[in-house]
């Protein structure tokens, strides 16, 4: 199992997520789906949406994720600490299907 966490400024984050949604406009059917690539690499975290790249410097471990950007946003708004932490683990199932 791999996992990756970083650690940046909650708002610095915050900020760079704020410009990445207002460059796609208002929310709309067209934009609300748009999904975020995350990659971390060296102290590097890489938020991708389509048109628009951003790299941040963070403290850091490894790989990647894409999930709905407007969630992610909202994941980073309602976080109460100074600094956001973010861990990713593949392979990991959340939850039970029960038949």
């Amino acid at each position: 199992m791999n996992k990756a966490t970083f650690t940046i400024r909650k708002s610095k984050l915050l900020t760079e997520l704020k410009k990445m949604t207002k460059a796609l406009g208002a929310l709309s059917k067209r934009n609300k789906n748009t999904e975020i690539e995350i990659t971390i690499t060296d102290g590097l975290v890489t938020l991708v949406i389509p048109g628009i790249r951003l790299e941040l410097n963070v403290k850091q471990s490894a790989p990647k994720v894409s999930l709905n950007l407007y969630y992610f946003k909202d994941i980073v708004q309602s976080w109460n600490e100074l600094q956001f932490q973010c861990s990713i683990t593949d392979n990991v199932q959340h939850g039970s299907y029960i038949n």
